[in-house]
């Protein structure tokens, strides 16, 4: 989830697609037993724009992207760095109240979340955290305040 919105959450993104830059390198027919983890990307990395939010926006950012994201009816890919229909996924797939695509074998990596109950409550968590962190306090905002100690 925190790569999908680096990718695609945040404008501009924080995180570029490597699989769209370096197709040979990153490619869905490849196992991920063969990834080179330590591997020196092709230099000079293509140009684009930089972030310039602070880790606090970005995670308020992020909260307030999931708390409002239509689980129902997008899918995230990783792969293709982008949200799309769920339309196009097989039809197996609608008892997942989450689909986020795994990047080299495209299954679903939330394939736990199975119950619209469990869905709520993660949507509520987005949703509280970001409340959270928006509220009028003394001082700057904490994660102490979403229960993080």
């Amino acid at each position: 989830m925190v790569l999908h919105f680096l990718q695609c959450g945040a404008l501009p993104p924080v995180l570029p697609n490597l699989q769209f830059l370096y197709p040979t390198l990153f490619n869905a027919t490849c196992s991920i037993d063969s990834l080179e983890l330590f591997r020196d990307l092709p230099y000079p990395l293509p140009a684009r724009e930089f972030n310039t939010e602070t880790v606090g926006e970005l995670l308020i950012a992020f909260f307030d992207y999931y708390s409002r994201f239509d689980f129902k009816n997008k899918a995230i890919s990783i792969r293709n760095g982008c949200v799309y229909s769920r339309e196009l996924l097989a039809d197996n797939t609608i008892r997942f109240k989450i689909f986020i695509e795994e990047p080299y074998d495209q299954k679903n990596t939330a394939r736990c979340v199975t119950s619209i109950e469990n869905l709520q409550l993660i949507k509520q968590a987005f949703t509280s955290a970001r409340n959270a962190f928006l509220q009028t306090r003394a001082g700057p905002p904490n994660l102490e305040c979403i229960g993080v100690h």
